[in-house]
């Protein structure tokens, strides 16, 4: 029997309700099919998908937005609600739409932006529309971005009136600009047909234009609508067309497409999109699957309802695929091979004489031939198994109440079932096979080292010195060797065993490297290390740094150890040195006291030569003319400091005094008076050679004095001389005065006698 579809595309509504046409279809041999039904895929072969997409908007108008007292124009500011929904709402009156407000500032008229946005997606499970209905609102929306920032007081995305102003004076409004307008309200704007192009491929409606006398505005607008649509089913293997039972249907017509929206592409080999479409069987049958095209040829695949591939045909239009299907279902892969929107039909039909006997479907409860049995359930542990063969020890299946076990053909064999079903094999120790109860079985080894034990029990027991590395040993070469302990294990500095072959000395484990243990290297005691707080080889004290008591170098504190402590108040250290000039003192409080004279130089001494000499002072200073200190080594004969070369001072190079000079008021080796500029002034007491005028009788002292004659001898000469001289002196003492107490060469003043 074969009943076979033939089905057109889902068409216009006038289309789609066509009566449904009749065919025969007869197969080769002779043999009468009955008569088919032919039909287009609907909604109850799988759910439907539609969408409407909105790109362009053909802003007609020319722009009409004015700014500021309508002198300055700005650039349109328009807004856009494009919805759909469908004719008759089947699925309700609600509009769809996508983001909902587009906003775009250009001067019209000109495109919009390319929005491509979906604003209808609907799934129809059970029935579909007849069309869709497109409503679109619009309208030039005057947003608050005029000149000097006056205007429109709105907002975008609402439509509104009465809020713009060309400018304010006063809080009056001089001046006006456009409200929102030229606003088309039309819902719906228009009809559109979603079925004009075949299933998985997108129409292009382009612009759109409203009819409605109602909003004469809305010819000002034109949205560019794209329709989209496809059957849900049929593109996978868990969502086949279904066919329904094959005493119902034989065949199917569909179209095929490259979009990969629509179908999957399951057949590497091919590029092309596959159809899956499934059939029921309610028994085991004879089975012809064919794919005809009017171009290239469509391969199949055939599948069982768990995946499974039964079989395949590259060209089943020329080559149908024959086999012989049990009850359940059948999937059909169909290799879409030709061209795109191109119709190919399937016919999945029964082979009325096969050309081989029908094969044995266990499982129907029918002991067909082959058969032990056929007890038509799932389960495999009965009497007869779900291959249908009765069951048996050695089959491999434990029969429920019969067997104990069954490995199939490993009955009898060691750790299986025994050859009567009844349990396991007896164990053997010594076979080679670790049965049960055994540890181990090594065979004809048991017993050896590092074999299994003679009782199957476990490993042997190691010995430590057999010179066999044995389970537990890392190693064994019979005694301790460089690369073995006598423990047997691997020779590691830090194991706690001291291995002197292998050049240890001492080995502390864990402690090595610690404070007066074991070094890390397993070679004698740690090095001391000064500053751990533990008292090492070689280390008086550690107190893990400097303290009062012990030194940083781990040495008691002690001054002239020469080490600085400065915790036990130590300012210097210079060890066996301290004491010493320019060293630190004996009791480290300081440098030691200087001592000038002892030939070192020290703190405060610009030189110490152990006395005077030609560089150094004998106050430790350089040797210089000029310093206020006669020093004869360096071959000064005087040194008066700053006054060195001053009149009857020393002279500039420290070798004399200074020369004498007649008239300069001082008086000098050689002089008997010097009164200045006075000298040789008429009744003076100093001539202009800086002698007296009365001889033989000398000044004793500075240039106004005054020599006695020292004897009685001539008494009233005298007498008569000092008699003139008092006379004399009260007309000059206002030019002596100043000069009765001169310093002679000797530091001393000169008293007038």
């Amino acid at each position: 029997m074969s009943t076979s579809f033939s089905p057109s595309l889902l068409g216009r509504p006038s289309t789609r309700r066509a009566s449904f046409v009749l065919v025969a279809l007869a197969w080769l041999g002779g043999v009468l099919a009955t008569p088919s039904e032919t039909r287009a895929q609907t909604v109850s072969d799988g759910p439907i998908l539609v969408q409407v997409r909105v790109r362009e908007i053909n802003t007609t108008h020319p722009a009409t937005d004015l700014a500021f007292f309508g002198v300055v124009g700005q650039p349109d500011e328009h807004t856009y609600y494009v919805r759909a929904r469908e004719v008759g709402s089947f699925n309700g009156a609600t509009w769809s739409a996508g983001s909902g407000c587009y906003t775009e500032d250009f001067d019209s008229p000109a495109l919009s932006s390319d929005l491509n946005e979906i604003v209808f997606n609907r799934v129809y499970a059970t029935t579909t529309p007849d069309g869709l209905q497109l409503g679109l609102d619009a309208w030039e929306d005057e947003s608050a971005d005029q000149l000097l920032g006056v205007g429109c007081e709105g907002t975008r995305c609402a439509y509104e009136t009465g809020l713009c102003c060309g400018g304010y004076l006063f809080g009056a409004c001089l001046g006006a600009i456009d409200d929102d307008d030229l606003h088309c309200d039309a819902a719906p704007f228009a009809n559109i047909d979603y079925r004009l192009s075949p299933a998985c491929t997108t129409h292009d409606h382009g612009f759109v234009t409203g009819t409605l006398t109602n909003s004469p505005n809305c010819a000002y607008y034109q949205p560019r609508v794209e329709t989209f649509w496809r059957y849900l089913d049929g593109d996978t293997f868990a969502a086949p067309v279904e066919l329904g039972a094959l005493a119902q249907l034989g065949t199917f017509t569909h179209r095929n497409s490259t979009s990969t929206t629509c179908y999957g592409d399951d057949d590497g080999a091919l590029a092309t999109p596959d159809v899956f479409a499934a059939v029921d069987l309610a028994g085991a049958r004879n089975v012809r699957i064919q794919v005809c095209t009017s171009g290239a040829p469509a391969g199949i695949a055939v599948f069982d309802g768990s995946g499974t591939l039964l079989g395949s045909s590259p060209d089943s239009c020329l080559v149908p695929f024959e086999m012989v299907a049990c009850a359940g279902r059948l999937v059909i892969r169909v290799d879409a091979a030709s061209a795109a929107g191109e119709p190919f039909t399937l016919t999945v039909s029964d082979v009325a004489v096969p050309s081989y006997p029908l094969a044995e479907c266990c499982g129907d409860n029918m002991v067909d031939r082959g058969e032990n049995c056929d007890d038509g359930n799932d389960d495999d542990t009965d009497a007869c198994r779900n291959t249908c063969e009765s069951a048996r020890c050695g089959d491999g299946v434990v029969q429920t109440g019969v067997d104990a076990c069954d490995d199939g053909t490993l009955n009898g064999q060691p750790n299986q079932c025994n050859l009567t079903c009844s349990g396991l094999t007896p164990s053997s120790c010594g076979n080679g096979v670790t049965e049960a109860g055994e540890v181990c079985d090594d065979g004809g080894d048991n017993g050896m080292p590092n074999e299994c034990a003679a009782d199957c029990g476990g490993i042997t027991t190691p010995t430590c010195g057999n010179s066999v590395a044995e389970a537990g040993e890392s190693c064994d070469d019979g005694t301790a060797t460089a690369t073995c302990d006598a423990d047997c294990t691997m020779v590691s500095c830090g194991d706690a065993v001291v291995n002197t072959a292998a050049g240890e000395t001492c080995d502390d484990g864990a402690d090595n490297g610690l404070p007066t243990r074991c070094a890390a290297n397993c070679m004698g005691t740690t090095p001391a290390t000064c500053g751990n707080g533990t008292i090492e080889a070689g280390e008086d004290c550690d107190t893990a740094g400097e303290s009062a008591t012990c030194n940083v170098d781990c040495s008691m504190a002690m001054c002239g150890d020469g080490v600085l402590n400065t915790t036990a108040s130590e300012v210097c250290d210079d060890g066996a040195n301290n004491g010493m000039p320019t060293r630190c003192a004996l009791d480290c409080a300081g440098t030691t006291v200087s001592v000038c004279g002892n030939g070192v130089v020290e703190a405060g001494e610009t030189c110490d030569t152990g006395g005077p000499s030609e560089a150094c002072d004998g106050d430790c200073s350089p040797a210089a003319c000029g310093d206020g200190v006669v020093n004869a080594a360096a071959g000064e004969l005087c040194d008066d400091g700053p006054d060195n070369g001053m009149p009857g001072r020393c002279a500039v190079g420290c070798v004399g005094r200074t020369s004498a000079r007649c008239g300069d008021g001082a008086l000098d080796d050689g002089e008997e008076c010097d009164e200045g500029p006075d000298n040789g002034a008429d009744g003076g007491t100093c001539t202009s050679a800086c002698r007296l005028p009365v001889p033989p009788g000398r000044l004793a002292g500075g240039s106004c004095g005054i020599a006695s004659t020292g004897s009685s001898t001539g008494w009233a000469l005298g007498s008569l001389l000092v008699a003139g001289l008092v006379v004399l002196w009260r007309r000059r003492s206002s030019r002596c005065s100043a000069a009765l107490y001169r310093p002679s060469r000797g530091g001393r003043s000169a008293r007038r006698s």
